[in-house]
């Protein structure tokens, strides 16, 4: 399978360390409409590509804070990988009901979590998840994303 051209996109950017400072200064709920975010995405497959969508804005911006592609690794997939608990399991749960205009939250701090572990994700395959969600197409990918993270059991409570 070939590389998402978002992602290799992601990845070239990955290259200019001051492209990813200055999009970590950008609020990914507004990075659509933000000079900065403009400036580097602009080059992403010419204008027609941006047009009114904020799916690259947000996904860049969340790339520039946690660089860590993973191929093949869909995002819920890496989520599953932290280990349930109660907190992941609320974040999770904010993650798959939140409508897309707030769905930005909890995905930031999702992507902060798996930061925080160390862990990296296909970042192609979130830009097309959030994609299909931005423009309501379906299936919702947020069904796949609760089937994988919930199809593990919780980490077992010590019995004492």
């Amino acid at each position: 399978m070939a590389e998402h051209p978002f992602a290799a996109y992601l990845q070239r950017l990955k290259t200019t360390p001051r492209a990813l400072a200055e999009l970590r200064r950008v609020s990914p709920a507004t990075a659509h409409e933000d000079v900065t975010a403009i400036k580097y995405l602009a080059g992403w497959a010419g204008e027609s590509a941006l047009g009114p969508r904020r799916t690259p804005f947000i996904v860049a911006v969340l790339f520039a804070h946690h660089p860590v592609h993973e191929p093949l690794v869909p995002f819920a997939e890496a989520i599953r990988r932290l280990g349930r608990d109660d907190a992941l399991d609320q974040r999770m749960d904010q993650l798959l009901n939140a409508p897309w205009p707030v769905l930005v939250t909890p995905l930031r701090q999702m992507v902060w979590r798996l930061k925080a572990a160390g862990r990296g994700f296909d970042y192609g395959r979130l830009f097309e998840d959030l994609e299909r969600i931005e423009t309501n197409r379906n299936p919702d990918p947020r069904s796949a994303w609760a089937k994988t993270y919930y199809r593990m059991a919780r980490n077992p409570q010590p019995t004492e």
